[in-house]
């Protein structure tokens, strides 16, 4: 183990998710597509970027005049599991 202490591992942007390839995993939940398909006027949109780590987006609805949140999705950057708002899995 001490060994291993000596070496520095780092993680390459290369092999990090883009945002891009984040917005597709989440588009492709089954729950995400049912919910665009049968909701008037929804949307699911890229928000922020969390904490260095995360790409968020935001699964939503435009009910006159403001949205209705249906949820908010996380995508870990390094290993591309995704979370809603309160932590919980999401499988893809």
């Amino acid at each position: 183990n001490n060994i291993l202490n000596t070496f520095k591992f780092t993680i390459s942007d290369a092999n990090l998710i883009t945002q891009e390839q984040a917005y597709q995993k989440v588009f492709s939940l089954p729950e995400v597509q049912d919910y665009l398909k049968t909701i008037k006027n929804s949307h699911l949109d890229f928000d922020h970027e969390e904490s260095g780590d995360s790409w968020v987006f935001h699964l939503y609805e435009i009910v006159e005049d403001h949205t209705a949140t249906r949820n908010w999705y996380y995508v870990n950057k390094y290993s591309g599991k995704i979370t809603d708002l309160l932590g919980n899995p999401v499988k893809d």
